[in-house]
Formats: structure tokens, C-alpha cells, sequence
């Protein structure tokens, strides 16, 4: 008589990989070795959606697995690329207190950190940042190499910046790249130091444009003051453009994308405010706010086109001598903010 979990397993096995069903069925770790190889194919493939299943099996059933402990973090990578963090939480948090200090429990802190940001949990994801920094061994040596401790400083920089703590997360983004500009070595550290770099620049380049979203406030001003402000944000979005470049002129492709989006965002709302001043000071009827702001918004727009042409003149001068790689992300952003004429 065949045992009752037998009759259970095999054709859960016929549906997952294909086995064929017999009177006895594979044994307990046969079956383990055919679903962690399925979940580890999906995984490496990038099938990150497929991979799911077979790695959530590993994880509910077989506990005494040796691929047990690694598929927690694949099972949390695997939700993190499919944009679903509210289930990459619990295994990610299994995979980190089951390795400790161990070099792969504390670069697995950095995928944590990214759950908790995701998941806006910005104290959770400063806390993890910091465990990373503050590790030591017994001899008090720092236990994360530069480049996960520049790693570290990102993730802070980026929860800071989610607690409104700008002034901290700029302290924290200097620091990561003082960390980034001494990665040399082989092709690999090389490799990575790029990467941070383009990193980097996204954090620095959402910070910079927080600063410049500010101006010119929602006090009630005066025409000069609105205009004067106003301008004020027209060349901060120009200081950030130069942190764009910076961007660019790496090969992190993800975080030249992300920086395309967030100066895209930050030129848009710039014109936006432009055509939205505030309200002006003083004890007036809305008649004549009504008129008082068609006028200065005609004002405003004169102003605001010159500042964005002057980024467009950045970019056209950026163009000369780029990289072709370079070359085609200018365009990309040209394209970007071209619909963001004035009017």
C-alpha cells in the first residue's frame, strides 16, 4: 500500500516537474533536488515570476534542505524584481538573522534595507543600513568592505531623506562617495565602483531636486520676491542638471534611467510652479489675485523659458564629445522635457 504523504507528493511533482508517477515515488530528497534545481534554473534565468512557486515549496517543506537558507533570499529577490516587497519582507528577514555577520548575512542587509524603503518603513531601513556600518569583529576591524559600506551609506542617505532628514542624508551621500572614489583594483572593483557611482548620483540628483521643489514656497510674497524665487529654483534645476551628467557618464544603465525620470519630474514641476505663483501679499479681492497672477504668470513664463532653454544649451553642449552611450541618454532626456515648453 502506497503511504498516504506518497500519494500526495507525486502528482504535485508531475505538475512542477514532469516526473513521472510510480508506486513509491521519489524519495524526500529526490524531491527537494528536483524543485530546488527548477527554482534555481527560473532564478538564474531571470524568470523571476516562475521562479516563485518552486522556491516557496523549498521553503515550506523542506527546512533540512542544504539550499534551504538560500532560497529565503532568492524567494525575496525574486518578489523584490517583481515589485511586490510586501512579500519579500519575511523571507529576507529569515535569510539575515540566519547568517548574522557572515559576509553574505551582511550584504544581504542591503536587500532588507531596500524592502523596508520600498515599503516606506524609513527608521527599519535606516536601523539595517546602520548594522552594516557598525559591524565589528572581535579585534574592532570593520567588518563591511568599502564597497558595501558605501553600499550602506546609500540605503541611510535614501531612509533619511524618507524621515525628511535632508541635511543627514547629504552627510551620508558625501560620505558613500569619498568610500566610492577609493574602489580600484581588478576589473570586477572597478565594475562595482561604477555602478555605486551611478547610484550615487540618482540619490545625490533626488536630493538636490527636493531642494529646488521648495522655492518659492506658499507663503503670500510679492511680485519680486515670487520672481526672485522662482528664478532661484530655475538655477537650482541647472546645478542639478550638472549632477545628471554625472549620472550618465557611468554604466549603470538603471540609475541613468531613474536620474532621466527624476529631472524629467523636477523640470516639469519647476514650469508648474512657474504658472502657479503664489498668491500676493497684502488684503486683496479675488478679482484682482485673479488678475494680479495672469499678469505675473506672463512675466513668470518669459522667465522660466530662458531658464529652460539654458538647459537645453547644457544639454546641446553636453553632446560634444560624448560617449555615444552618453550621447543617446541627453537625447533620451531632450526628448523628456521637450513637451515642457513655455507657453
Amino acid at each position: 500500500m502506497c503511504h498516504p504523504l506518497l500519494i500526495i507528493m507525486i502528482p504535485a511533482l508531475t505538475v512542477l516537474a514532469g516526473v513521472q508517477q510510480s508506486s513509491t515515488g521519489p524519495a524526500p530528497h529526490a524531491d527537494a533536488d528536483i524543485v530546488w534545481k527548477q527554482a534555481k534554473d527560473f532564478f538564474n534565468s531571470g524568470k523571476y515570476s516562475e521562479a516563485v512557486f518552486p522556491l516557496k515549496r523549498v521553503v515550506e517543506r523542506y527546512p533540512g534542505y542544504p539550499g534551504f537558507t538560500e532560497s529565503h533570499f532568492m524567494l525575496a529577490r525574486s518578489h523584490m524584481e517583481l515589485h511586490e516587497p510586501q512579500h519579500a519582507l519575511k523571507p529576507a528577514r529569515y535569510y539575515v538573522s540566519a547568517l548574522g555577520k557572515k559576509p553574505a548575512g551582511l550584504r544581504a542587509r542591503t536587500l532588507l534595507a531596500e524592502i523596508f524603503l520600498d515599503l516606506r518603513k524609513f527608521n527599519e531601513a535606516r536601523f539595517t543600513a546602520t548594522e552594516i556600518m557598525v559591524a565589528r569583529d572581535k579585534a574592532g576591524k570593520r567588518l563591511a568592505p568599502a564597497d558595501l559600506y558605501a553600499e550602506s551609506l546609500l540605503l541611510k542617505a535614501r531612509a533619511e531623506m524618507g524621515l525628511g532628514r535632508d541635511d543627514n542624508a547629504l552627510l551620508a551621500i558625501e560620505s558613500a562617495k569619498k568610500e566610492i572614489t577609493g574602489l580600484t583594483g581588478d576589473a570586477d572593483t572597478v565594475a562595482r565602483a561604477d555602478w555605486l557611482r551611478g547610484e550615487s548620483a540618482w540619490i545625490e540628483l533626488t536630493h538636490k531636486t527636493r531642494e529646488c521643489s521648495r522655492l518659492p514656497g506658499k507663503k503670500r510674497i510679492d511680485e519680486g520676491t515670487a520672481r526672485d524665487r522662482i528664478g532661484r529654483r530655475g538655477d537650482c534645476l541647472l546645478e542639478a542638471s550638472l549632477v545628471l551628467r554625472s549620472s550618465y557618464e557611468t554604466t549603470a544603465n538603471k540609475f541613468a534611467d531613474l536620474s532621466t525620470k527624476t529631472m524629467a519630474e523636477a523640470a516639469k514641476s519647476f514650469l508648474h510652479a512657474c504658472e502657479n505663483p503664489p498668491d500676493p501679499a497684502g488684503s486683496r479681492t479675488r478679482l484682482e489675485i485673479k488678475r494680479y497672477k495672469e499678469e505675473l504668470v506672463q512675466i513668470l513664463r518669459q522667465d522660466c523659458g530662458t531658464k529652460m532653454d539654458k538647459l537645453r544649451e547644457f544639454l546641446t553642449q553636453w553632446k560634444q564629445g560624448a560617449s555615444a552611450m552618453t550621447a543617446g541618454r541627453i537625447d533620451t532626456f531632450a526628448k523628456e522635457i521637450g513637451s515642457t515648453q513655455s507657453k
